[in-house]
């Protein structure tokens, strides 16, 4: 799925949103690129870690 706002913005998309249960259950995530490259990764995870 593409994401239209990165792609406005410059960025393009590197993996939409979507469970990404490969990592673990209850990760959900989406990734985007900047045009100078840089990465970044939008993360919300079903579970906190112990303090």
């Amino acid at each position: 799925m593409s994401d239209p706002a990165s792609g406005c913005a410059g960025g393009l998309d590197e993996g939409g949103p979507a469970d990404r249960t490969h990592f673990a259950p209850g990760y959900y995530a989406a990734n985007v690129a900047d045009f100078d490259g840089n990465r970044l990764e939008f993360v919300h995870k079903a579970w906190n870690a112990e303090p």
